[in-house]
């Protein structure tokens, strides 16, 4: 009997050193995608910033049709950045939850092995009987509850990944509507020279003009 007890408390020991050792390898891997996600969000803020200075600051240079060209080598730039965020959100959720999994895991094994440890006595196995059958009860249903709390934060970890990534898609939106409402507004002015009357002449480049007035 104390030999297999012994057995038993070897196998919990390697299952957890295992479960303990495939833990670390996610929480490396979430570090990688934290990291990675982080840097495509900035590369996309950054870009999109560009392209927003770039509009403000030469709205005297680029025309209507400039704006769309623009939104046009927006849109190539953020469409795999938006799939690849995508990507990297929905593996990090993926890992995540494999991650929770397995710190349950880990801890039921160390309930198992702490039970398996505590000294038991031969006058008093029907106590020692009803107890591990108690164990037994409350294991079932922390496993089952362990299945709905991670039902319940996968959801979560769902939708505040979808309202990240409708900011992200509003931002872009945003950008293209100021890029049109900036460049395709202006009231078009001819640049070459505009006659207004026998002897005035205006000539404008870009909003600003000149009028020429002669005497005679």
């Amino acid at each position: 009997m104390a030999q297999t007890r012994d057995v038993e408390k070897q196998n919990k020991l390697r299952q957890i050193n295992e479960i303990q050792t495939i833990i670390n390898e996610q929480e490396k891997r979430l570090s990688s995608l934290q990291s990675n996600g982080f840097s495509l969000a900035n590369f996309f803020l950054v870009f999109q910033g560009v392209i927003l200075a770039a509009v403000a600051n030469g709205s005297s240079v680029f025309t209507c049709l400039d704006c769309w060209l623009l939104i046009g080598v927006s849109a190539l730039a953020v469409c795999p950045n938006l799939a690849s965020l995508y990507l990297i959100g929905q593996e990090y959720i993926a890992t995540i939850t494999q991650r929770d999994a397995s710190l349950d895991q880990r801890s039921t094994l160390k309930t198992e092995l702490d039970s398996l440890q505590a000294p038991t006595s031969a006058g008093t196995s029907p106590q020692v009987q009803a107890q591990s059958s108690g164990a037994g009860t409350s294991t079932l249903q922390g496993r089952s509850s362990n299945k709905n709390g991670d039902s319940c934060r996968k959801r979560n970890r769902q939708f505040w990944f979808f309202i990240c990534m409708a900011c992200f898609v509003g931002v872009s939106v945003i950008m293209g509507a100021v890029s049109v409402r900036t460049l395709c507004s202006k009231v078009a002015v001819p640049k070459y020279p505009l006659k207004l009357n026998d002897k005035c002449v205006r000539f404008c480049q870009g909003s600003r003009c000149m009028r020429f007035c002669s005497e005679y």
